[in-house]
C-alpha cells in the first residue's frame, strides 16, 4: 500500500512588527485614537461658532499627530509634524501642519499638509510675544496655566534645535513634535487658541484671543495624546 505524507498542521499567522506591519495593539490603539478624534470633532461641531472652530482644529491635530507616529513605527525611522512658524507667509503661519519624514540629511513633506480653521492658531513654544511682528497677545489678557506657568506649546521645538537641515516647503521655520522609530517623543502640550490678523503687514502679527477658550492635547512620552478641552485641563 503507497503511503501518504501526512500534512503539517498550519500555525496560526503571528502579527508583525515594523516595517513588515502592525501589531494587533498598535491597530487598536490606532482606532481607539481616531474614534476620540472623532468624538472632539462631534462635539465641537455641536457647540457651533469659535468653538466649534478650535474643537475641530484640536481633532486636526490629534489624527495628524496619530499619523506621524504611525508612519515612524511603520518604516521604523523618526518621523516628525511640523507646525509653520514663519511670520512672512500669513496664510500658514500658526495654522499649517505637515507630516514629514527623512530625506538625506533634511525631511521632506510626506502628505500635502493641512490647515487648521480661519482664526485658530497654535500657541507657539515660548508663549505669546507683548509686541509683534509674530504670535502677540493683548495686554489686558491672562494666559497663565492654572498648574504654573504660561499658556504655551511644550511639546514643541525648533526646526534647527532638533536637528536642522534643508528648508522644508521653502523655509526652516518651523516647529517640530518629533517621534522615534518607536513611536516615542518629547512629551508636552500642544495648545490651540482663537487668534487674529492684526492688520495686513507682513511679516504678520497675530494677535491672540480668549485664553480661557483654549483646548489642545497633552502629548506623553510615547506619543499618545490625550485631549484637553478647557484651560482649566492645562
Amino acid at each position: 500500500m503507497k503511503t501518504v505524507p501526512a500534512v503539517p498542521a498550519q500555525r496560526p499567522a503571528v502579527a508583525r512588527s515594523g516595517a513588515g506591519g502592525f501589531t494587533l495593539f498598535e491597530l487598536l490603539a490606532v482606532v481607539a485614537l481616531m474614534a476620540a478624534v472623532v468624538a472632539v470633532a462631534a462635539t465641537g461641531l455641536r457647540g457651533g461658532g469659535m468653538g466649534a472652530a478650535r474643537d475641530a482644529a484640536v481633532a486636526l491635530l490629534g489624527s495628524r499627530v496619530a499619523a506621524a507616529r504611525q508612519l515612524a513605527t511603520a518604516r521604523g525611522e523618526p518621523a516628525r509634524l511640523l507646525i509653520h512658524a514663519d511670520p512672512a507667509d500669513p496664510e500658514r503661519y500658526l495654522r499649517y501642519v505637515v507630516v514629514v519624514v527623512p530625506d538625506g540629511e533634511g525631511w521632506r513633506a510626506h502628505d500635502g499638509g493641512s490647515f487648521l480653521p480661519g482664526r485658530v492658531i497654535v500657541l507657539p513654544p515660548d508663549g505669546l510675544a507683548t509686541s509683534g511682528p509674530g504670535a502677540v497677545r493683548l495686554a489686558s489678557d491672562d494666559w497663565s496655566r492654572p498648574s504654573g506657568g504660561v499658556l504655551r506649546s511644550t511639546a514643541l521645538r525648533t526646526y534647527a534645535s532638533s536637528g536642522g537641515g534643508p528648508a522644508v516647503l521653502g523655509t526652516t521655520l518651523w516647529w517640530v513634535v518629533h517621534f522615534s522609530p518607536n513611536g516615542g517623543a518629547l512629551g508636552g502640550d500642544l495648545v490651540v487658541a482663537n487668534g487674529r490678523r492684526l492688520d495686513a503687514t507682513i511679516p504678520v502679527t497675530v494677535v491672540g484671543e480668549d485664553p480661557d477658550a483654549v483646548a489642545g492635547l497633552a502629548l506623553s512620552s510615547y506619543g499618545v495624546p490625550t485631549f484637553l478641552r478647557n484651560r482649566a485641563e492645562f
